[in-house]
């Protein structure tokens, strides 16, 4: 299970010079003096930042700053999905993170005025096993109205009524007019899970965020759906997305 987390700064000064952010605070986001601290020890698995000539996004902790703040690669546009999408996968090599310890955001400012910022992260708190059986994309939609630069959360609607059992969700794709990040309330789950969000049809991004490379999204019974939290920079009214789905109960 993996729970992801966001950071906004409505304007990082002209020549601002690793700046921290704040936290978006949402549901089961614990946070001290504006930043994210775990409740137990993860690993940062992925992250993207965004600004308009947005210079050396990084992510620190205090036990990380004993080697070095990790760097997220910098993406210069006011919004994360103009292609090329700048998503960084560190699937790999994650970054791991103590319980209780802050999670500071910094970026820096190369542009000619104030830049707003956002970052994003994936954090995994554990791995669950990969369910076996059929996968199904199915279509699902919401009518959120997104307060801005906020998690808004919402109910969803599914395209076509799913046959008694449990689900297990092993993939996730969102779209809205102006988003940048959406999760899952998955019941009896403490963590959200998410993805980056795109703008519209035919937005695509890499890595294994629709795979099963994050450690899992969560189970449901088929009348006890997930609810979806929206992260927009206006107030979009709209929502389509996909859950992958494996039937295992």
């Amino acid at each position: 299970m993996h729970h992801v987390v966001a950071y906004r700064t409505a304007a990082v000064a002209i020549g601002a010079v690793n700046e921290s952010l704040s936290l978006i605070v949402g549901s089961s986001d614990n946070v001290a003096n504006n930043r994210y601290f775990p409740p137990e020890n993860g690993d940062i698995i992925w992250g993207f930042a965004f600004g308009t000539n947005l210079s050396n996004p990084r992510i620190t902790t205090p036990t990380m700053l004993q080697v070095g703040p990790h760097s997220i690669w910098p993406y210069s546009a006011v919004n994360p999905q103009v292609p090329p999408f700048a998503f960084d996968d560190f699937n790999g090599y994650p970054c791991p993170i103590k319980a209780q310890e802050t999670v500071n955001v910094q970026v820096s400012n190369l542009d000619a005025g104030a830049i707003e910022v956002f970052v994003v992260l994936g954090i995994r708190y554990r791995n669950d096993p990969k369910p076996t059986g059929p996968r199904r994309r199915v279509r699902f939609t919401a009518a959120i109205t997104a307060t801005a630069n906020l998690w808004t959360a919402g109910a969803i609607t599914m395209d076509s009524d799913l046959p008694v059992g449990k689900y297990t969700i092993v993939g996730l794709s969102v779209l809205s007019a102006t988003g940048v990040a959406a999760r899952l309330t998955v019941p009896n789950e403490f963590y959200h899970p998410g993805v980056p969000m795109g703008l519209a049809n035919g937005f695509r991004y890499a890595g294994n965020m629709d795979q099963y490379g994050w450690g899992g999204f969560g189970s449901f019974q088929q009348n006890v759906l997930p609810t979806l939290e929206v992260l927009c920079q206006a107030a979009d009214t709209a929502q389509t997305g996909w859950m992958d789905l494996v039937k295992n109960g």
